[in-house]
């Protein structure tokens, strides 16, 4: 079943399903049919039209790279306004705060239309609050709102001056608060590290952003793309959430065809998905950051007098002082006044100006109070004064050092507030996230992994416990007495042996069922149609081994199928079934090199094809000659038993390779399944495998192998006969591969390291095999060169004689048997040696008596099963 194509084939043949009715049909589904780990399924597939494109706009990357821009000014905006530049300059700054008010309104309207629970929410309010700040930094609203429009130096009127010394004075309290409250908007500071998180997990090999799920205001969701499907070649990068079992992110580019399925590499970069664990401990942990930290700035300044009281400075003492001595008409008033003067014009917040109402008495500087904002001067006049009162005085200081150097302040207090925020989420969920969350995100991505391919999943395991090996066991002992990571040790000793229990044609069987979101387990799940090349092999004499050996013949019979699977494996064959002494092994042809023609599969023409048959016929080789060097195996030559029962005992095996098609499935019932292949193709492996008795060689290999075998591995190849087998009338050719294992040395020290890492390192091995050998780096018919086992087994076999016995065979088969005798007598004599092969024919000519019978087809018929 394709999960990222456009359309998806249904059971009935010519029925094409789209998405749209794929998802429809889930959203039918009950609720314990979806997968453990599937999204909530009310989450995205019942969104109005309306809100999935409100959806769309605030995911666009330029709405979030925009939002990020207006993000940043809003933090530092207003403190780089009073930090850096003049009053001119305000009306620019003002305007861009009216931008981000805009904004940032419209953001949480979206966020209330597009987002599930928004409205209301913590972070909903936190928002709010923050929007608001903004006005303050609008300086053609706060003067109006503190009445700045009335506190202008040109107020030469008592009441002008009454209403400008209270302005002033609540304007220095406003600014206290919105100082503070301004704080608020460092919740935004919470966005950008979720929203950079997101980038930073979701960036793919591509260099692009590959947006899963969305972070609003603390929650998320996975933006839904159940709309009706563009031109592909129209399609912009962008990803849907498919809401089947374990749903899957399909990345659907431009460049790329829509049906595109993922490749290794790109499944191994793939970033792993947060859970609802994880999701759910990290909001409560950044909420309950945001309120202490928050909660901190907000109520350690109302423990100050400054936020209550004004500070009596000597400011407004020197007025109180000249006002006073004017009234009384004292001569110290002159020298109190030029005093005044003197001891606050070189101040770093000097006096500008100073004036008496209605009196000569005026001073200012080249400064302009008009020239200053609102924050950057204090008006100072009489505490209390009437507004009647003719002679009020007034003095202006020019606080710009102080404004800066709280601007800059200010922003080294944001910034620092950040590092506050993040480190104490860090810190307050480490333990949490180590302990709780690590090993069930572990877990989870383990049944994920095991649920698409438990081989390969449980392979990825052992490589990356090879590669973290020190460390992995530095954590064990550490964590040895954990639950979570008994559990998750648990969990991974499942795994392999599910993977060991039922090998590669089990694969679908345990993906299926742990996609299952019940707790059911329905083994009989339906077979699938496969092209795979069969090998079977058997351990000669095995019942009086068995006799002999009692209970010892399990480690007899498990040290033959250790070498028997361990290269096989090397070679990318799967053992699939273990029947006493024999043993069934596979070679299954990727399915992107099979062609489904009219309903029939069959082999495209590809190198990798021929390589993989070269394997199959190198391992079996191989096999051979394990068993004749291996120490472990050759000790039963000496074995008093054996060879009492059976004198000049030693290890054989026979070999029959054959390919073709298959059922690949579960096999059995409700009470014991096997996960095996079912075809007459693998019954014909067998045969073989039993016909190697009647040819005296260890190893048959049928036509139909033979001819996908590359080239050069067919020149090694010798063919023996054309027979038909019982059930079948079409002749089969059949071929051998002659080999003398007398010639190989006996192993000093088993080279089969049986420890951890070997296993490892040579699954390692075969797989680089596998990967060079299908991009063209090997040619695995080199083997027959460049392998010392196989050099010396083939040095003994006279070209002669593989030449005398090809002109006996082309007679035999062309019906002249009586020189086809006479090559075959001869091609033993250039061998010195019986060759089976040869006296099994001259077997059967004798048998008919000698000659060809007239209708003879070139053929004969292999009775025996």
């Amino acid at each position: 079943m394709a999960e990222d194509g456009i359309e998806t084939p249904t059971k009935k043949a010519g029925r094409k399903t789209s998405l749209d009715e794929k998802f429809a049909n889930e959203e039918r589904a009950p609720e314990h049919s979806r997968g453990p780990f599937n999204s909530d399924p009310n989450s995205t597939l019942k969104t109005p039209a309306y809100k999935k494109k409100v959806q769309k706009f605030i995911d666009h990357w330029s709405f979030t790279v925009w939002m990020t821009v207006l993000t940043i000014y809003a933090l530092f905006g207003d403190d780089i306004r009073l930090a850096a530049t003049d009053k001119d300059s305000d009306n620019v700054f003002y305007s861009l705060s009216v931008v981000c008010l805009f904004f940032f309104t419209l953001e949480i309207v979206l966020g209330c239309v597009a987002k599930e629970g928004y409205l209301l929410s913590f972070f909903f309010w936190l928002d709010v609050i923050a929007t608001l700040s903004l006005i303050p930094d609008i300086g053609w609203i706060w003067d109006e709102i503190i009445g700045e429009s009335a506190s202008g130096n040109d107020a030469t009127q008592a009441s002008k001056i009454a209403r400008a010394g209270r302005a002033s004075r609540a304007g220095t309290r406003a600014g206290r608060i919105i100082r503070i409250l301004r704080v608020i908007r460092l919740i935004r500071i919470v966005k950008l590290y979720k929203l950079s998180q997101e980038a930073k997990n979701n960036t793919q090999s591509n260099g692009g952003l590959r947006r899963t799920s969305v972070v609003f205001r603390g929650a998320s969701y996975t933006p839904d793309f159940n709309f009706d499907w563009p031109d592909p070649h129209s399609l912009t990068d962008f990803q849907m959430s498919a809401s089947q079992t374990f749903k899957e992110d399909i990345s659907v580019h431009s460049n790329r065809p829509v049906d595109h399925q993922e490749t290794p590499e790109e499944e191994e970069f793939k970033p792993p998905e947060e859970t609802k664990v994880g999701k759910k401990l990290s909001e409560l942990t950044t909420k309950r950051v945001i309120m202490l930290v928050l909660g901190m700035l907000f109520l350690l300044p109302l423990f100050y007098t400054t936020m209550w009281l004004d500070v009596n400075t000597s400011y407004q003492y020197g007025i109180e002082v000249l006002d006073r001595l004017r009234l009384s008409g004292s001569p110290d008033f002159n020298q109190a006044w030029k005093y005044y003067i003197d001891e606050h014009k070189d101040l770093n917040t000097p006096l500008i100006y100073l004036e008496i109402e209605n009196t000569p008495h005026k001073w200012e500087t080249s400064t302009s109070p008009d020239e200053l904002r609102s924050t950057e001067k204090e008006l100072v006049t009489l505490s209390l004064i009437d507004e009647n009162y003719e002679y009020a005085p007034l003095g202006v200081f020019d606080l710009r050092s102080d404004t800066r150097l709280e601007a800059w302040l200010n922003m080294c207090r944001t910034v620092f507030v950040c590092v506050v925020l993040s480190v104490s989420s860090i810190l307050f969920s480490k333990d949490t996230q180590e302990l709780v969350l690590e090993p069930i995100e572990n877990m989870i991505e383990k049944v994920k992994k095991m649920s698409k391919n438990p081989l390969k999943a449980v392979q990825e395991e052992e490589r990356e416990k090879l590669a973290k090996k020190e460390l992995m066991q530095e954590e064990e002992t550490k964590n040895k007495n954990m639950e979570t990571a008994v559990l998750e040790n648990t969990l991974s000793k499942i795994g392999a042996l599910l993977a060991l229990g039922f090998g590669e044609a089990g694969s679908e069987i345990i993906a299926a069922n742990m996609q299952r979101g019940s707790g059911d387990v329905d083994p009989m799940i339906p077979g699938k149609k496969s092209l795979c090349i069969f090998g079977f092999c058997d351990i000669r004499n095995f019942t009086d081994a068995t006799e002999i050996l009692q209970k010892d013949v399990m480690v007899f019979v498990n040290e033959i199928a250790h070498v028997v699977h361990k290269i096989v494996d090397n070679f990318s064959g799967n053992a699939n079934k273990n029947i006493g002494d024999a043993f069934l092994l596979v070679w299954k042809f990727p399915e992107e090199f099979v062609l489904n023609e009219n309903q029939q599969l069959k082999l495209s023409n590809h190198n990798f094809v021929r390589q993989l048959a070269d394997m199959s016929v190198i391992s079996f080789l191989k096999i051979i000659a394990e068993i004749n060097k291996n120490p472990k195996i050759l000790k039963y030559k000496e074995h008093p038993g054996l060879n009492q029962r059976m004198p000049g005992y030693s290890v054989k095996m026979g070999f029959g390779l054959h390919q073709g098609w298959a059922i690949e499935g579960a096999i059995g019932s409700e009470f014991k399944i096997d996960a095996s292949y079912l075809s007459p193709n693998v019954n014909m492996a067998s045969r073989l495998e039993a016909a190697t008795k009647q040819f005296g060689v260890p190893l048959l290999i049928s036509g139909a192998l033979q001819s996908i075998c590359s080239a050069r591995t067919q020149t090694f190849l010798r063919l023996i006969d054309r027979v038909t087998v019982k059930g079948s009338i079409e002749p089969m050719e059949l071929f051998t591969c002659d080999l003398d294992s007398r010639n190989l040395e006996r192993q000093t020290v088993s080279e089969d390291n049986e420890a951890y890492e070997t296993k490892v390192v040579s699954k390692m091995r075969g797989e680089k095999l596998r990967k060079d050998a299908m991009e063209g780096e090997v040619r695995i018919s080199d083997y027959f060169e460049t392998d010392p086992d196989l050099r010396k087994m083939r040095s003994t076999i006279p070209n002669e004689f593989l030449k005398e016995f090809k002109i006996g065979l082309q007679l035999y088969l062309a019906g002249e048997w009586e020189p086809a005798v006479q090559s075959f007598k001869r091609a033993q004599e250039v061998k010195a040696m019986p060759d089976g092969p040869s006296l099994t024919l001259i077997e059967f000519i004798n048998e008919q008596g000698g000659r060809a019978p007239p209708d003879w087809p070139g053929y004969r018929e292999l009775l025996e099963k």
